[in-house]
């Protein structure tokens, strides 16, 4: 597992966790969401992260294209996952 790409993707969701006068309640959500993904994996086995990280990437694919535009850092952190992700074929 890309444990470095993992917590260099937590540490942004969480700066923007941090600042959330920027974010609407259903944008908190799903950080929060992403958030818990990203330390469910961390703390798993390999035998038993695979459900995460698919659950992972599905929550990535969806807050890319929400964050698309109005937080560009938090997607690039988000693509470089799924990218590692998938290069892994996980």
């Amino acid at each position: 597992m890309p444990k470095p790409t993992l917590h260099q993707t937590l540490n942004a969701v969480r700066g923007a966790l941090e600042s959330p006068d920027e974010l609407d309640r259903e944008d908190l959500d799903l950080l929060m969401s992403i958030h818990r993904d990203i330390e469910r994996v961390l703390e798993a086995t390999s035998e038993v992260a695979r459900p995460q990280v698919i659950e992972l990437e599905k929550g990535l694919r969806g807050a890319i294209q929400r964050f698309e535009s109005s937080h560009p850092s938090l997607t690039t952190a988000f693509s470089s996952l799924v990218e590692t992700l998938s290069s892994l074929g996980i």
